[in-house]
């Protein structure tokens, strides 16, 4: 006897509510959280060099700030590493690449006074 096969609805309330993912979808959601993780261990990053740059123009001790910027590198370090383990690997542009490939929205009208400095 031949069981039949679940519909839409059933088949999505096994596949996200009985825990069991496909390989695939779990690693791929892996990935994406580890992305993340990245990009905001990144923009953290760029807080703390700003913090650093301002206590050394103001010159206070940035000891604090600095040692936990290391500590984020390192954490960054492992995180990259996870990511690229499990196939993840992004080749990083040089700047020529990037510059190609950079896109800027082209807005319909030009910003205030910037039609006042092409007349001139």
């Amino acid at each position: 006897m031949e069981h039949p096969s679940p519909s839409g609805l059933q088949f999505v309330h096994l596949l996200f509510y009985s825990g069991v993912y496909p390989q695939e979808t779990a690693v791929d959601n892996k990935l994406n959280e580890i992305r993340k993780k990245i990009n905001f261990l990144r923009s953290e990053m760029l807080k703390a060099e700003d913090t650093i740059r301002k206590q050394i123009n103001r010159d206070e001790d940035c000891t604090e700030a600095a040692l936990r910027l290391m500590a984020m590198r390192t954490t960054l370090i492992g995180l990259i590493g996870e990511r690229n383990s499990m196939g993840g690997d992004e080749r990083l542009l040089d700047v020529e690449e990037r510059l190609k490939t950079e896109y800027r929205a082209v807005s319909r009208k030009p910003l205030k006074g910037a039609l006042g400095r092409r007349e001139r």
